[in-house]
Protein backbone atom coordinates (compact mmCIF):
# COMPACT_ATOMS: atom_id res chain seq x y z
CA UNK A 1 0.00 0.00 0.00
CA UNK A 2 1.35 3.39 -0.97
CA UNK A 3 1.67 6.51 1.10
CA UNK A 4 -1.36 8.13 -0.46
CA UNK A 5 -3.59 5.14 0.25
CA UNK A 6 -2.46 5.07 3.87
CA UNK A 7 -3.16 8.77 4.23
CA UNK A 8 -6.65 8.44 2.77
CA UNK A 9 -7.52 5.88 5.48
CA UNK A 10 -6.93 8.41 8.27
CA UNK A 11 -10.32 9.10 9.88
CA UNK A 12 -9.59 12.54 11.34
CA UNK A 13 -10.14 15.18 8.63
CA UNK A 14 -7.55 17.65 9.94
CA UNK A 15 -4.87 14.99 10.35
CA UNK A 16 -5.60 13.59 6.87
CA UNK A 17 -5.43 17.04 5.29
CA UNK A 18 -2.14 17.84 7.04
CA UNK A 19 -0.70 14.53 5.83
CA UNK A 20 -1.91 15.25 2.27
CA UNK A 21 -0.31 18.69 2.31
CA UNK A 22 2.98 17.22 3.59
CA UNK A 23 2.97 14.55 0.90
CA UNK A 24 2.08 17.16 -1.70
CA UNK A 25 5.07 19.26 -0.69
CA UNK A 26 7.35 16.21 -0.88
CA UNK A 27 6.32 15.45 -4.45
CA UNK A 28 6.36 19.11 -5.51
CA UNK A 29 2.65 19.84 -5.71
CA UNK A 30 1.32 23.33 -5.05
CA UNK A 31 -1.51 23.49 -2.53
CA UNK A 32 -2.40 27.18 -2.76
CA UNK A 33 -5.46 26.87 -5.01
CA UNK A 34 -6.83 23.79 -3.27
CA UNK A 35 -8.39 25.58 -0.30
CA UNK A 36 -12.15 26.11 -0.27
CA UNK A 37 -14.04 29.08 1.14
CA UNK A 38 -14.25 27.33 4.51
CA UNK A 39 -10.48 27.07 4.70
CA UNK A 40 -10.50 23.31 4.19
CA UNK A 41 -8.50 21.61 1.50
CA UNK A 42 -10.32 20.19 -1.50
CA UNK A 43 -9.04 16.63 -1.09
CA UNK A 44 -10.01 15.32 -4.55
CA UNK A 45 -8.04 18.08 -6.26
CA UNK A 46 -5.00 17.59 -4.04
CA UNK A 47 -5.13 13.79 -4.40
CA UNK A 48 -5.33 14.13 -8.19
CA UNK A 49 -2.34 16.49 -8.21
CA UNK A 50 -0.31 14.12 -6.02
CA UNK A 51 -1.15 11.14 -8.25
CA UNK A 52 -0.27 13.08 -11.41
CA UNK A 53 3.03 14.28 -9.94
CA UNK A 54 3.93 10.77 -8.78
CA UNK A 55 3.08 9.28 -12.19
CA UNK A 56 5.09 11.95 -13.99
CA UNK A 57 8.08 11.39 -11.73
CA UNK A 58 8.02 7.63 -12.33
CA UNK A 59 7.70 8.13 -16.07
CA UNK A 60 10.57 10.58 -16.21
CA UNK A 61 12.82 8.30 -14.18
CA UNK A 62 12.13 5.17 -16.23
CA UNK A 63 14.03 6.35 -19.31
CA UNK A 64 17.15 4.61 -18.07
CA UNK A 65 15.36 1.26 -18.12
CA UNK A 66 14.54 1.72 -21.79
CA UNK A 67 18.14 2.71 -22.48
CA UNK A 68 19.46 -0.38 -20.67
CA UNK A 69 17.10 -2.65 -22.63
CA UNK A 70 18.19 -1.06 -25.89
CA UNK A 71 21.87 -1.45 -24.99
CA UNK A 72 21.37 -5.11 -24.04
CA UNK A 73 19.59 -5.73 -27.33
CA UNK A 74 22.40 -4.16 -29.35
CA UNK A 75 25.06 -6.13 -27.46
CA UNK A 76 23.10 -9.34 -28.00
CA UNK A 77 22.85 -8.66 -31.72
CA UNK A 78 26.59 -7.95 -31.94
CA UNK A 79 27.39 -11.16 -30.03
CA UNK A 80 25.17 -13.18 -32.37
CA UNK A 81 26.78 -11.58 -35.42
CA UNK A 82 30.27 -12.35 -34.11
CA UNK A 83 29.26 -15.95 -33.35
CA UNK A 84 27.95 -16.43 -36.89
CA UNK A 85 31.11 -14.93 -38.39
CA UNK A 86 33.33 -17.14 -36.22
CA UNK A 87 31.37 -20.30 -37.06
CA UNK A 88 31.64 -19.60 -40.80
CA UNK A 89 35.39 -19.06 -40.62
CA UNK A 90 35.99 -22.39 -38.86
Amino acid sequence: MGKLEKIMKIADDKERQDALVDLGKKVGVTTGATYSQTGLISEPILVERIRNATTARLASQSWWLALAACTASVLSAIAAWVAVLLSKSS
